[in-house]
């Protein structure tokens, strides 16, 4: 199959595959043929960063996918256009493989080298990129004058020479990157089928694109999402849709909570402030430091007033004042039990103690 994709005309076959093929599968490892790859690519003017999985297959000249149903590493969809910031440093996950002890790989490691860089084109700006990174490594694979290369260069010369129009059609449409790449990545896939099928030269399929290029001007063009992507764009409708109705549900309990939170802390009416006539002056703290004394787990342990066990207003016996309406209004006046005057005054004594 690999001498069929050599390919220069529809009667000449090479003896062997490209010299720049023959540097890659010099390399024992995967990495080191994605490091070779990209190197290579950099040469050629593309901003891309192979995926190890992609590198994986152009070792093992696994080019052909099992099936149009299931992406496949070695596809345009995997070369998208990537913004130098953001591309990967392989000399450092080398580094990391080579340090780790043991023959196990870590987990983030290995998350990371079969990861592909799937992604479809949103403007002829990133599918111009990704065009160019595909014919790129075309080139390497499979050298300049191979048929499959020179398809992926008059797709380039296409889009440089009626720009516009595939700016009108991504306005139109906004899967119009994955349906021109999906029916670039179709015609690779039946193209390496025919090549594999065949026994001779002449068997092989053609490959005939430019009616297809030439209805992108006419604005007639049409194509579909490939199956793998329908589903993926399915999956991704579904997730988002859980998304949304968890976001929902997660908006209402916090607005809830809120609610509850406003009602507990509403500020009620207290009525007019009394001022303590009889206050004792061993028991007085003010402004902030009554807060930080007399905080919420103190208040609880708040002393008896009398033995109906009625709790004591710490804010009129040790603020000097409380309010009209107060919860324990009956407490608003000296202690007439000397028990628990004396039992008050210690626990008063002990807080302030604390906080001196």
């Amino acid at each position: 199959m690999i001498l069929c994709l050599l390919a220069t005309s529809e009667d000449f076959l090479p003896t062997g595959p490209a010299d720049s093929y023959l540097k890659v599968l010099k390399q024992t490892k995967a990495i080191g043929v994605a490091m070779v790859l990209n190197l290579g690519l950099s040469m050629k003017g593309c901003q891309v960063e192979v995926p190890m999985t992609m590198a994986n297959a152009v070792k093992t000249e696994n080019f052909r996918a099992n099936s149009q149903l299931v992406a496949h590493a070695f596809s345009i969809f995997n070369l998208p256009y990537i913004e130098a910031a953001s591309m990967s440093n392989y000399n450092k996950i080398e580094l990391e493989i080579l340090l780790m002890k043991g023959d196990s790989i870590p987990k983030e490691v290995a998350k990371k080298l079969t990861e592909n860089k799937a992604k479809c084109p949103d403007t002829t700006h990133h599918l111009r990129h990704q065009l160019n990174n595909w014919y790129g490594i075309l080139q390497i694979c499979f050298g300049k004058e191979a048929l499959i290369t020179k398809e992926a260069r008059a797709w380039i010369g296409h889009v440089d020479k009626f720009e516009l129009s595939y700016d009108a059609q991504f306005k139109m449409d906004t899967e119009f990157g994955a349906k021109v790449l999906g029916l670039i990545d179709l015609t690779f896939f039946q193209f390496c089928d025919s090549c594999l099928k065949a026994d001779s030269l002449e068997e092989v399929g053609s490959i005939a694109l430019d009616n297809d290029r030439y209805n992108i001007t006419r604005n007639t063009f049409q194509a579909c999402v490939p199956a793998y992507l329908a589903i993926q764009q399915k999956w991704k409708a579904e997730d988002d849709l859980e998304d949304s109705e968890d976001k929902t549900k997660k908006r209402c309990h916090k607005l809830l909570k809120e609610k509850e939170e406003k009602d507990k802390f509403q500020i009620k009416d207290l009525g007019n402030m009394v001022k303590n006539p009889n206050p004792v002056a061993e028991w007085k703290v003010e402004g902030k430091k009554y807060k930080k004394t007399f905080t919420k787990d103190v208040m609880t342990n708040t002393p008896a007033f009398n033995e109906t066990g009625l709790v004591t207003c710490n804010k009129w016996h040790v603020q000097d004042y409380c309010f009209e309406k107060c919860e324990r209004k009956a407490t608003h006046k000296p202690f007439v039990s000397a028990t628990h005057r004396s039992a008050y005054d210690k626990w008063v004594k002990e807080q302030k103690a604390k906080n001196p």
